[in-house]
C-alpha cells in the first residue's frame, strides 16, 4: 500500500537514495552533508514516512559512489584494452565561461568513439 508521500509526491526511497548521490556526485556536495542535523532532519522524516528502515548517511552513500566509480573504471578499462587511444584536451569559452575537459578517443568496429574522463569550469579566466 501506498503513503502519502509516495501518493502525493511520487516520492520512495530510490528517489531519495538517488538525490543524495546526485548530490555528493553531480552537485558538487561534500559527503559530509548526509551527516548534518539540518539535512538529518529533513531526510530522516522522509525516510520515516515512507516507513524505511534503511539509512542514508555519509557512509552507506561513499560506499556506494565506491562501488559504482570502480565498475565504471573497469568497464573503460575492459573497452580500451589492446587499443590505442588517443588522449584529448578540449579547452571552450562562451558568454563569459571557460570549460576544459579530457577525454579519451579510440576506434571500434570502425568507428571512432569518445569517453569524457572529466569536466571542470574555470574561474577568473582572462580572455585576451
Amino acid at each position: 500500500m501506498k503513503n502519502y508521500f509516495e501518493i502525493l509526491l511520487g516520492l520512495d526511497f530510490a528517489t531519495v537514495w538517488d538525490a543524495c548521490i546526485e548530490l555528493v556526485t553531480v552537485n558538487g556536495r561534500p559527503f559530509q552533508l548526509m551527516n548534518d542535523s539540518g539535512f538529518r532532519m529533513i531526510v530522516d522524516k522522509v525516510l520515516e514516512g515512507l516507513g524505511c528502515s534503511s539509512r542514508i548517511n555519509q557512509e552507506n552513500i561513499r560506499k556506494h559512489v565506491s562501488i559504482v566509480a570502480r565498475k565504471i573504471k573497469d568497464d573503460l578499462r575492459n573497452e580500451l584494452k589492446h587499443r590505442l587511444v588517443s588522449l584529448k584536451i578540449d579547452c571552450v569559452t562562451r558568454l563569459g565561461r571557460a570549460i576544459i575537459g579530457i577525454n579519451l578517443q579510440f576506434v571500434r568496429d570502425g568507428r571512432i568513439h569518445l569517453r569524457t574522463l572529466a569536466m571542470t569550469e574555470i574561474e577568473n579566466v582572462t580572455y585576451w
